[in-house]
């Protein structure tokens, strides 16, 4: 018996007259899951202090950590178990500063990415939409109906479209790097108000994915110059994309193309300018950060046919 998939227009997102972002063709939106919210987003999360976490989880748990930054320094930082995520996909949640902010995860295109909710000083719910683009997450907005493409960081349908949100620092690693850097941040619980989701925290379904090349989805674009499951940093200054291969990247503090990387934490941040700034100011000069995503190599690709790689 073959499977019922769904079609575009049994989802919300399309009324007479939307306006679409210049360049996107709605047949490449593919239905992943059946309805809005198929997978639900943490929308009130729970988190564990210092003496909880090692209690809850194992040190080599990996995990996204998120920084808010203000006045040049770290003020506030947060960590999402992937064993969560991989269920989820969305945690909404107001930051100890009344900041509204979001961490995205496909885990599809291990695709990461964390956001300050706000689109034209409106504020967002985001939600799994049901839909994907090249394989990877699409979100939307519950107030809107807008949809955003998580890897571009912008709406490609609605009232949003063409506008992006702003990104936040991220950084993938294990939970003993990211506690031994920030012993006092704040780690997802795993009590998050599903309790049938919550027996499953730890089963990775995607074992045999993560390292085959197979895509279960179609891309609009691919190649073979890496593994497509190569994880990968996408770097875009003024236009031009830079595409990097996390297992290349060894040095504390390596100069790239226009700008430079550092070793954070067990993960990577990128800044604009020349390393010797850093080595000047003995800082982080957070002004220069530059917002970076993660990604396997063929979402990359899919998205930025034109990235180039830097060996």
């Amino acid at each position: 018996m073959g499977v019922n998939r769904p079609k575009l227009d049994d989802f919300p997102y399309f009324p007479e007259g939307v306006d679409i972002q210049k360049g996107i063709n709605l047949q490449y939106l593919k239905p992943g899951c059946p309805k809005p919210d198929c997978i639900p987003s943490i929308d009130n999360p729970e988190w564990l202090e210092e003496n909880q976490i090692l209690s809850e989880y194992d040190k080599d748990e990996e995990l996204l950590g998120m920084l808010i930054f203000y006045n040049g320094e770290v003020a506030e930082t947060y960590g999402f178990p992937i064993s969560i995520l991989n269920y989820h996909e969305i945690v909404n949640f107001s930051s100890y500063s009344n900041l509204p902010v979001a961490i995205t995860y496909c885990p599809l295109c291990q695709t990461a990415t964390a956001y300050i909710r706000k689109m034209k000083d409106e504020l967002l719910i985001l939600g799994v939409s049901g839909l994907l683009l090249n394989s990877a997450l699409v979100l939307y907005d519950r107030e809107s109906n807008s949809l955003i493409s998580q890897v571009w960081s912008k709406g490609i349908v609605g009232q949003y479209s063409g506008k992006k949100l702003d990104q936040l620092p991220l950084v993938q690693t294990k939970l003993r790097n990211w506690i031994e850097k920030y012993p006092d941040t704040k780690i997802l619980s795993k009590k998050t108000g599903f309790p049938k989701r919550e027996k499953m925290y730890g089963k990775d379904h995607y074992g045999e994915y993560k390292t085959s090349e197979q895509i279960h989805f179609p891309v609009n674009k691919k190649d073979d110059l890496l593994h497509p499951k190569e994880l990968v940093y996408i770097i875009e200054i003024e236009g031009t994309v830079w595409i990097l291969q996390q297992s290349k990247l060894k040095g504390e503090c390596i100069q790239h193309k226009e700008f430079y990387s550092i070793s954070h934490s067990g993960g990577r941040l990128f800044f604009r300018g020349n390393s010797s700034s850093l080595k000047n100011s003995r800082k982080l000069l957070w002004d220069d950060w530059i917002p970076s995503g993660i990604s396997y190599y063929f979402a990359a690709r899919a998205y930025f046919p034109q990235g180039q790689i830097i060996e």
